[in-house]
């Protein structure tokens, strides 16, 4: 597919290609995976600087609550939820990127608060994972519906089931981005996983041979 070229109104340009790709139904769920990764670290070259210190920010203020207590406290979890809008508020950053990081970094501290999420040693990468996890639901997931026909003639019910089948690796994809950016403190150096590569069974390979 050209570059500029739409197959679907709601989508943008970046995640045409994949899109195509999953409505075929021709590359494997792995292939189809890997296309959309690559849409999407490339939107986060472009887009996730700012989050990506935001992040560490938040971070710090959630790092001096200590304990699943702290953040059980209705009072102090208000607290902390008005300092994430403090934090964000000035910085020169997209709104839309704004949002995102507000949206991830809120989502995990109600977790934090209902015991869902027990990890309080790692705050940046959970939140910057959150984030990227908002930016693929956001940019990619959430507007599949908005088409009323899909390309190449595939039913909603049968894409929805495609996206859903890649999905693991999608996560896998996700987790490595979060990593590779705490880690080094900068996007520069995302890269797309190692494939996964699965062994296949021959037809005439026996199974039961040690």
């Amino acid at each position: 597919m050209p570059d500029g070229d739409r197959v679907h109104s709601h989508l943008g340009r970046l995640y045409q290609k994949p899109y195509q790709i999953i409505c075929e139904g021709v590359a494997s769920f792995e292939d189809c995976s890997r296309s959309l990764l690559k849409s999407l670290k490339r939107d986060l070259l472009h887009t996730a600087k700012w989050p990506l210190l935001l992040s560490r920010d938040i971070a710090d203020l959630f790092s001096q609550c200590i304990g699943p207590l702290a953040f059980s406290n209705e009072i102090e979890a208000d607290r902390i939820s008005r300092q994430i809008d403090e934090l964000t508020r000035n910085v020169d950053c997209p709104l839309r990127e704004k949002d995102l990081i507000v949206r991830a970094s809120k989502s995990v501290l109600s977790e934090l608060r209902h015991g869902q999420e027990t990890d309080y040693h790692n705050f940046q990468y959970i939140i910057f994972k959150r984030y990227i996890k908002e930016v693929y639901e956001f940019r990619f997931k959430e507007r599949i519906p908005l088409n009323k026909e899909h390309y190449a003639g595939v039913s909603r019910g049968e894409l929805q089931k495609r996206i859903e089948a890649m999905e693991p690796d999608l996560d896998l994809g996700i987790k490595h981005f979060a990593k590779t950016a705490i880690k080094d403190q900068k996007l520069d150096k995302l890269r797309l996983p190692q494939r996964q590569y699965r062994h296949c069974v021959e037809l005439d390979e026996n199974l039961l041979a040690s």
